[in-house]
């Protein structure tokens, strides 16, 4: 048995918003900084784990739209297990780059965004974290949640 929630995430990479003055070399597309975040999170030892093939299996990696969600359902969700620790550390890593991101005076807007929700069996037991500049539109909570991707 034990206690259950639902969990579910997404990273999303936008289009960055650039100052006119900023010169073309300094800029990164989307796509580019989705691809450096990809290759940093499947190496690194903390995340590596979360892209590997599991009994989970719950989580998409969207090329074409440069996300990265996952959604798992009545799953015990303890912090000392470490499918849990590898996916929490992805969350941790994909706050670094919003914040390495928003200390560039560059960028207009950040480009990424994130969103975590945890869902507790008990009827207040629940978590949300947001991050970068749309992290609020990203999911949505009603005693369960909803992607927007």
């Amino acid at each position: 048995m034990g206690y259950r929630s639902d969990v579910g995430y997404v990273i999303q990479f936008h289009e960055p918003k650039y100052r006119e003055d900023t010169p073309i070399d300094k800029r990164v597309t989307k796509e580019g900084l989705f691809n450096v975040f990809l290759a940093d999170a499947k190496s690194r030892e903390d995340t590596k784990d979360c892209f590997e093939e599991s009994d989970w299996d719950l989580l998409t990696i969207n090329q074409g739209e440069c996300f990265i969600k996952f959604e798992a359902n009545d799953v015990k969700w303890y912090d000392d297990y470490d499918d849990v620790k590898c996916h929490e550390a992805l969350i941790v890593l994909a706050q670094e780059y919003s914040d390495m991101y928003d200390n560039t005076e560059d960028l207009i807007s950040l480009p990424i965004s994130y969103a975590k929700i945890r869902i507790g069996e008990e009827i207040n037991d629940f978590e949300e974290e947001y991050g970068g500049d749309d992290g609020y539109s990203l999911m949505n909570i009603n005693r369960s949640f909803e992607f927007n991707v």
